[in-house]
């Protein structure tokens, strides 16, 4: 099951509690699994949602928007107009290039009217968790993912300065094999994860 570790791990004690006789394995990589060679049962993929052959549930769509730690606005100034964030240093997630969506700045700033804005020149990570990092560290300001920082947003360490929330253009599905779906265990984790995405819409 491949599902973004920073939203699912902190939950899986409720999924363990009520199903205590269910064993997880939880694997979190980029690569496309094979369901019959790699023996998973369900995975969550992000993307346009075409997954021929599979049944596919939606999860969680997910919105953009700058974010940073507190510390750096009372050191840097506010965040008041997105032409505000020439002056600041941004964080760039290499993670998160994907053609179409509006995960990195380029796109970001053309999709909320301003597209020619200069910006400085700033670090590149990874990944998400590593800008993450970064941004609760002060260092700069990162396009805030929704599913990826509700935590953060939640206990203040990082905010979201500005009012323009733009889809990301993805989404997270659940998908997994037709003839699966029946099976207790995958009805179980089904079941409970659909619930808790609908309980847990952030941004």
């Amino acid at each position: 099951m491949s599902m973004p570790s920073m939203w699912m791990v902190p939950r899986l004690d409720r999924f363990e509690a009520s199903h205590p006789d269910l064993d997880l394995r939880v694997s979190a990589t980029a690569r496309l699994v094979d369901f019959a060679d790699d023996g998973i049962d369900l995975a969550v993929r992000y993307g346009e949602g075409r997954y021929p052959g599979l049944h596919v549930d939606l999860l969680m769509e997910e919105v953009v928007t700058p974010v940073c730690s507190p510390m750096l606005i009372q050191k840097e100034g506010s965040i008041i107009r997105v032409e505000d964030l020439a002056q600041h240093t941004l964080l760039h997630d290499d993670g998160a290039i994907i053609p179409g969506s509006n995960l990195v700045w380029s796109n970001w700033l053309a999709a909320a009217g301003c597209p020619g804005l200069e910006l400085k020149r700033g670090p590149h990570f990874s990944d998400a968790h590593l800008t993450v990092q970064a941004a609760m560290g002060g260092r700069g300001i990162m396009l805030g993912r929704s599913v990826l920082i509700a935590e953060e947003l939640r206990n203040g360490s990082l905010v979201a300065p500005l009012d323009i929330r733009l889809p990301a253009r993805l989404a997270y599905y659940l998908v997994c094999p037709h003839e699966m779906l029946n099976t207790a265990k995958v009805a179980a984790f089904r079941d409970w994860i659909l619930k808790e995405t609908r309980n847990d819409q952030t941004l």
